[in-house]
């Protein structure tokens, strides 16, 4: 089976959305989102209280009609010697989700998680909310440090949602390169914060608060939900 989605970048957030999907159940999922995230960050700071701004989203998710239908969180150390990227803990994680299917959703992310290495619109918005960079002062007394926090979401076609959640903070410069670059054990500090969830939306419920969540993003759907271009795929021919 193949599925056909179209990209969109909503704040941190990487939503793939099937193509079959109605216009109308479209935008519902792509506001919910957003909305959830404005409301979460109205009280918390996502890299400094990560905790209580996750807590915060979730309990937005479930005010917007979205019930949550599984949930698995975990925070490993990573030991001096190992290394890894952002993809595959990525990867790692959608594994862990019940209705997660290779076949149909793997190519599809990671060509989005391409796409976002590249210069556009899109890009821009997704890594001003995903990465902040603590820069060394003048006499390098201060570390560098890059605090990530992202989500991944797949809509299936009866929007229902996997969800990956992705937060650590790393001795190392990190940009726009993020899903490719290396990291080592020894440059991570502390614990990661890593979850899967899975989430479905009741459509009908939603469309009874429908306009006053649209009058709560008071415009920010304008600037905060834009489309990914995914870059061409290359094929190289034999002469």
């Amino acid at each position: 089976m193949i599925m056909d989605y179209e990209f969109k970048i909503v704040s941190g957030q990487l939503i793939l959305l099937p193509k079959a999907l109605s216009d109308q159940l479209k935008q519902d999922v792509l506001n919910t989102q957003l909305y959830a995230q404005l409301y979460a960050s109205v009280r918390a700071n996502k890299f400094s209280d990560a905790g209580v701004w996750d807590k915060r989203l979730t309990s937005a998710r479930s005010e917007l009609k979205w019930s949550t239908h599984f949930s698995l969180g975990r925070r490993p150390e990573l030991a001096n010697e190992a290394k890894i990227n952002v993809t595959s803990l990525i990867m790692d994680q959608l594994a862990h989700a019940p209705h997660y299917d290779p076949s149909v959703m793997e190519d599809a992310i990671r060509r989005g998680l391409n796409a976002l290495s590249y210069y556009s619109p899109a890009q821009t918005v997704f890594f001003d909310s995903v990465l902040r960079v603590t820069k060394a002062d003048s006499l390098l007394k201060t570390p560098l440090v890059s605090d990530v926090y992202l989500n991944v979401s797949v809509i299936s076609p009866k929007a229902h949602m996997i969800d990956v959640q992705v937060g650590f903070s790393v001795h190392q410069l990190l940009d726009e390169h993020l899903f490719d670059q290396s990291l080592k054990g020894k440059d991570v500090i502390g614990a990661m914060s890593l979850s899967v969830s899975e989430y479905e939306l009741d459509a009908s419920a939603f469309s009874r608060i429908r306009d006053r969540v649209v009058d709560g993003l008071d415009g920010a759907d304008a600037t905060q939900i834009v489309n990914l271009e995914l870059t061409p795929e290359i094929v190289i021919t034999a002469p």
